[in-house]
């Protein structure tokens, strides 16, 4: 609920951000990317990997119970649709658009004075 609220706040952040800090256009080839994907997709499975070797068994049992409820059979979708669509838009909206633009600006501001 609270990124489906969030959201459309921070696109109209964003898109105000957009209109005084323009954005350059990169491009990559595809290859880039897939490798990129590759590389991102290989350091999620990696650290998963460890953190389920050296959590202690208390932390486990409480993410098995959030695991639990956040996967109930009768809302699947909605839960699937918060955890992999909703929240790293929100996450990506809020850090890389509008924090790391504005401290961007402030930053060489500050480095110029």
């Amino acid at each position: 609920l609270v990124d489906a609220i969030l959201i459309p706040v921070f696109y109209l952040m964003w898109k105000s951000d957009r209109t005084i800090y323009p954005l350059k256009k990169t491009n990559m080839p595809l290859f880039t990317w897939s490798i990129l994907a590759i590389i991102g997709a290989s350091t999620c499975v990696g650290l998963n990997y460890l953190l389920g070797m050296f959590m202690p068994q208390t932390i486990l049992d409480t993410y098995d119970n959030a695991s639990e409820v956040l996967w109930n059979k009768n809302l699947q979708w909605l839960s699937f649709a918060a955890v992999v669509i909703l929240a790293p838009m929100c996450e990506e909206m809020m850090f890389r658009g509008l924090i790391y633009t504005r401290m961007r600006v402030v930053l060489k501001a500050r480095l110029r004075s």
